[in-house]
């Protein structure tokens, strides 16, 4: 880049538990940072940039968060916080013709709020969000342009007409962050990016996910309907066929007797794959043990009734469940896709099967289930690791160091 961005100088006295701190990138000085998602509903990468923009007010630096589609939930924490928050007003579940002319709206917003901001630095989380902020950034003459890899690229794969417009976002990004290794290697090996071209931020962890929940664990297990002797699985993530919902059920089914002490809970939105989990449970007499709990808010409390905690998922990039999970003490059972291997330490703090393999998962729980002590073990390694590697102030500095290098 040709020069170093223009910055606010902070105020004298900074109000805040942070006041004073000091900038990892540049002490003394302010950033002014744009962020632009898709939108504020709650998901992973989601809650990843509502934690980096409170890390950054709360540093002092001057945060604004900007959505293509209207408000969600999580903008009343970003405004609660402090962060300067503003929608284009998409939506994309309106009809062809009106969401195309609403993306067109919300794009002009952004570019208008770029130029009147003019940002240090314009950051942009997820795909769409990655072309727009990429576009209008350029046309902005914002200084510093990073856009994200938050997930293996097989969207492209799934949606191939996006591939030219992930390339456009490429093409015009002055950095790609990558949330683990195994995402910037797949974009690299994908998207056939120089490897320079990306740098590694793992996600961040809020202090809180290491806190025990005050409710006693038997209230916990009872008010959802486990009882003391039962052996409670917790699987999170939405009802989306790639999160391999299926092969756990199915290893339920290879566990014989053993099934009839495991209840296994799933806590997520249903996407369209609900009523295929029901009937599966049903066709293997398994529909008293599988409970569908929808949408939660109360997964602290989830993961301290529960015995393990699966990710069978197809793929993933660098999911915040299982480090939550692993915030959480929680003995691990998990595919070995995307960065799991890289948040377990290659299996040291969980266990790790391959995906799409049934077999694998149920031989892996009956081991798991009659083995306390390897569990305790797990448990107690997944803590350790996600509290040395993985919280908010780590990330948020990661970010800082970023935008100072790439100045």
């Amino acid at each position: 880049m040709s020069s170093r961005p223009q910055r606010i100088e902070p105020p004298d006295a900074a109000g805040g538990p942070d006041a004073g701190a000091e900038s990892p990138a540049d002490a003394g000085h302010v950033w002014r940072v744009l962020f632009v998602i898709g939108s504020t509903e709650v998901g992973g990468a989601e809650g990843q940039l509502v934690l980096l923009a409170e890390g950054l007010h709360r540093l002092g630096h001057e945060v604004h968060v900007y959505t293509l589609e209207k408000a969600g939930p999580l903008s009343q924490r970003l405004a609660a916080a402090g962060v300067h928050f503003s929608s284009g007003g998409y939506d994309r579940k309106r009809a062809r013709p009106v969401k195309l002319a609403q993306l067109l709206a919300s794009e002009i917003g952004l570019l208008r709020l770029m130029r009147r901001l003019r940002p240090d630095v314009v950051q942009a989380f997820l795909p769409l969000a990655n072309f727009s902020a990429a576009i209008m950034g350029r046309l902005a003459g914002a200084e510093l342009i990073v856009t994200s890899k938050r997930a293996l690229g097989t969207h492209l794969e799934r949606v191939p007409w996006w591939r030219p417009f992930e390339g456009v976002a490429n093409r015009l990004s002055d950095v790609i962050v990558a949330n683990s290794e195994a995402v910037k290697q797949d974009a690299v090996r994908r998207e056939r990016l120089a490897p320079d071209r990306l740098r590694v931020i793992f996600n961040g962890l809020e202090a809180g996910c290491f806190s025990r929940p005050s409710t006693d664990r038997a209230e916990l297990r009872q008010r959802e309907g486990v009882g003391p002797e039962d052996f409670l699985i917790l699987c999170v993530g939405n009802l989306i066929p790639y999160k391999g919902h299926l092969d756990l059920i199915a290893a339920l089914g290879l566990l014989g007797a053993l099934a009839t002490r495991v209840q296994l809970l799933i806590a997520g939105e249903d996407r369209g794959a609900g009523e295929r989990l029901r009937a599966r449970a049903r066709e293997l007499g398994l529909e008293a043990r599988l409970h569908l709990l929808g949408r939660r808010s109360d997964i602290p409390e989830l993961l301290a009734a529960a015995d393990l905690f699966a990710l069978p998922s197809h793929e993933e990039g660098f999911s915040n469940a299982l480090l939550e999970a692993m915030a959480a003490g929680r003995p691990i059972l998990a595919t070995a896709v995307g960065g799991n291997a890289e948040a377990l330490d290659a299996g040291r703090c969980g266990k790790l099967v391959p995906p799409r393999d049934p077999a694998a998962l149920a031989a892996a729980i009956g081991e798991l289930l009659q083995n306390e002590s390897a569990r305790m073990a797990m448990g107690t390694a997944a803590r350790e690791r996600a509290r040395a590697r993985y919280g908010v102030a780590a990330m948020v500095a990661a970010h800082l160091e970023l935008y100072g290098m790439e100045a």
